[in-house]
């Protein structure tokens, strides 16, 4: 029987690699373009490796295949080549987790961990992870604020249109701006007014734009996509797909502590809403910071780190206070918690806090600046008393 070609091996193992990935087990993983991660995988056995494919959907070929010991760039997507490659090359203990470099947006999607094992003391087993990856810019504003939401074609083809949209909105978008116009009836009503390009002429194919006056309600994934229109052959095909992805977070409190101590993360809802359910949340974390199903908390739903740390301020949740207090803080603590609500089935961001625990290092450096100047002006009076009595002793001999 004849060997099989690189694009039969993949479409043979196809339907496995579908079927696998509805049911398995899956871990967000979240990047700034550039970065490198790590997409974890580990069998939990030491039972040898014999084959190992990461893989996406969407894709013919394989993100990384890996088999008799070594990997194999034929069966590869040649977009991973050289980006990719083993967390441990010896997958001892059953690691079979991936480094994957320099990340872009396009690398944004669902990864599928697919071992083989083979033991002389078991029969051979295969594990399977799902791994879903978010590469996006991380935005920080304070509620009220005007903020920028950066695009850049890298390029001064003529932009023939321009999409911004946000994920959740249904039909609508942020900005839709085409035939040298933007047209509102295809935007959101709550972005009318609010919403407009950083440079009218999109100039060196700055597509970016001002959002002014953010609120809590802004927060989200917005993404950029731009279509241009190439001036000359030199430039890039016509009608490709320029793509930007931002995380804008805005909160509504900042609160700045030292290390060891308690904090009040402060949020007010409707004072009359039935109320099932409450979660804090930190979006970098698996777990909930606090979580309260029909006033009652659920540590199985929380964060280790959290356990015994945090407790409401009102355990009652009267007049809709659902503030939170969270004890003895450290630096690792720092970062943005969403405070939502649900009632009536319908799930409410109600308040942002952004946390910066400190302990205090970063006023050493003025500190030190301000010594140095002291000593500095010290120095320039000493050298002053000493030239006017140089001076002095001076005219005193030529009399």
């Amino acid at each position: 029987m004849a060997a099989l070609t690189p694009v039969q091996h993949v479409a043979v193992h196809l339907f496995v690699v579908w079927i696998q990935f509805a049911q398995a087990p899956e871990d967000p993983v979240s990047a700034k373009p550039g970065q490198n991660v790590t997409l974890q995988c580990n069998t939990y056995t030491d039972a040898a490796i014999k084959l190992l494919k990461w893989s996406r959907p969407e894709l013919k070929r394989y993100v990384f295949f890996h088999s008799d010991n070594k990997s194999m760039e034929t069966y590869q997507d040649p977009r991973y080549r050289g980006r990719i490659e083993l967390k441990d090359p010896l997958m001892k203990n059953g690691d079979a987790s991936v480094l994957l470099k320099n990340v872009d947006i396009s690398d944004t999607g669902k990864y599928l961990c697919l071992v083989i094992t083979d033991s002389s003391n078991q029969s051979v087993r295969e594990f399977v992870r799902s791994v879903h990856l978010s590469v996006s810019e991380q935005v920080k504003a304070k509620a009220g604020e005007d903020v920028t939401l950066q695009c850049n074609t890298s390029t001064d083809a003529a932009v023939t249109k321009l999409e911004w949209r946000r994920t959740g909105l249904k039909d609508d978008y942020v900005l839709y701006f085409r035939d040298n116009r933007a047209n509102e009836s295809f935007q959101d009503p709550r972005y009318r007014g609010r919403v407009q390009l950083k440079d009218p002429e999109m100039k060196n194919g700055d597509a970016s734009v001002l959002l002014k006056n953010v609120s809590i309600k802004d927060t989200g994934k917005y993404q950029c996509l731009v279509l241009t229109s190439p001036q000359n052959s030199s430039k890039r095909d016509a009608g490709e797909p320029l793509v930007a992805s931002i995380q804008l977070s805005v909160y509504t409190f900042e609160v700045k502590a030292g290390p060891g101590e308690d904090v009040t993360l402060q949020c007010n809802g409707p004072k009359h809403a039935a109320v099932t359910l409450l979660h804090w949340k930190r979006s970098e974390l698996k777990h909930y910071v606090f979580y309260s199903r029909v006033n009652k908390s659920m540590e199985s739903y929380q964060n280790p780190r959290y356990h015994g740390r945090v407790k409401l301020k009102n355990p009652e949740m009267k007049n809709g206070d659902f503030t939170l207090l969270l004890k003895n803080v450290s630096v690792n603590d720092t970062g943005t918690f969403e405070c939502l609500v649900t009632s009536n089935d319908v799930v409410e961001l109600v308040a942002s806090v952004h946390l910066i625990v400190s302990d205090g290092s970063d006023k050493k450096q003025p500190e030190g600046l301000v010594g140095h100047l002291a000593l500095g002006v010290v120095l320039v009076v000493v050298l002053g008393v000493a030239l006017v009595a140089f001076i002095g002793l001076g005219v005193f001999l030529h009399t």
